[in-house]
């Protein structure tokens, strides 16, 4: 693990019971031990913004506070923060976004104009992306990409984003992925992004126990053992700590 002590997992679905992650308490109890084990020390909590309704944001707040006083007791010192996995897949839906982020219908990373936007999977274009994420920073925020590496999106389309002043958000399992073509071509690209110091954070994307946990272990031990040290500790945990005003 790296000499700092703690790992910054800024994507998870994790909170019980609202969309294809944990689905219950129990549930949500296991999978934060797992990630406190596994080095996290400071996770973001962020379903689905379509999956349920924001308007009870208090309701999710006091959900929260429960969860933190249970790490309390159990001494799982983990900072918990909220934001939400915001999904983007045609130029409408984009003033939508924008109308819900401005009402606080859909919270942003821990209160910040950082907001993790995630894009439709089955094709979806540069022509498309770019004028949606420029519409996102008019409106004062920035694009953190969730998993930029899934979208089959090209090296040079990916540069493209990074030069409008996108962040770019890596899922630590897809370093090792490689079962199918896509999963090759994924793990081929992640390895990629990292190697050219374009990737600006990492998470689990927990689901669950299981399938998907909230594991970095190896992930992180990979990245410290075979890229820049000073790189690696600022996408693990100091881009975060700077950008998302963690503490």
């Amino acid at each position: 693990m790296n000499d700092m002590g703690s790992i910054v997992d800024i994507h998870t679905h994790i909170l019980p019971a609202l969309d294809d992650g944990a689905t219950d308490l129990e549930m949500t109890r296991q999978m934060l031990r797992m990630a406190y084990e596994e080095g996290v020390r400071y996770l973001f909590f962020t379903p689905h913004a379509d999956s349920y309704n924001y308007n009870k944001l208090s309701r999710i707040r006091k959900n929260m506070d429960a969860i933190r006083e249970w790490c309390r007791d159990q001494e799982i010192n983990l900072e918990l923060f909220l934001g939400a996995e915001i999904y983007y897949d045609s130029d409408e839906s984009i003033k939508a976004i924008i109308k819900k982020l401005k009402r606080e219908k859909y919270p942003t990373l821990n209160n910040t104009n950082l907001v993790l936007i995630e894009f439709y999977m089955g094709g979806i274009t540069l022509q498309e992306v770019i004028p949606a994420m420029e519409a996102l920073f008019e409106a004062g925020y920035i694009p953190v990409i969730a998993h930029v590496e899934r979208y089959g999106l090209t090296f040079e389309e990916l540069m493209e984003l990074k030069n409008i002043g996108c962040l770019f958000q890596l899922n630590l399992c897809d370093l090792f992925y490689e079962n199918t073509a896509w999963e090759n071509e994924m793990n081929q690209m992640a390895r990629r992004l990292v190697k050219e110091k374009m990737i600006d954070f990492v998470g689990t994307d927990a689901h669950d126990v299981e399938r998907r946990p909230a594991k970095v272990v190896e992930y992180v031990d990979y990245l410290y053992s075979n890229y820049d040290k000073e790189y690696i500790d600022d996408i693990c945990v100091g881009n975060a700590e700077r950008l998302l005003k963690l503490g």
